[in-house]
């Protein structure tokens, strides 16, 4: 038998995990739009062009933050289909 205290436990700190991978997914979503306005600004300056790779590595950067926004993104999904949450109005809103 399964105590129903330690499965609440656990439920609250699976809850707690995607509060936190929720807040992550924000500042990553804010540092991505902050990456893509600056690599516009790069491209609307000409003057800044002799930077080199400074464009180049921001894109992969970018990239990478997208990458790891997918990621945090499924795992979210699992975490909710293991609490068994029900979330696809907050999910809509959230992405």
């Amino acid at each position: 038998m399964v105590d129903s205290s330690l499965e609440l436990s656990d439920s609250q700190r699976i809850q707690e995990v995607v509060e936190r991978l929720l807040e992550i997914q924000k500042g990553l979503k804010l540092d991505l739009a902050n990456l893509h306005a600056k690599l516009g600004a790069l491209d609307s300056e000409p003057n800044v062009l002799w930077l080199g790779g400074i464009q180049e590595d921001a894109e992969l950067r970018a990239s990478k933050l997208e990458s790891e926004v997918n990621e945090l993104r499924e795992e979210l999904k699992a975490l909710r289909e293991l609490l068994g949450v029900n979330t696809q109005k907050k999910a809509s809103a959230d992405f």
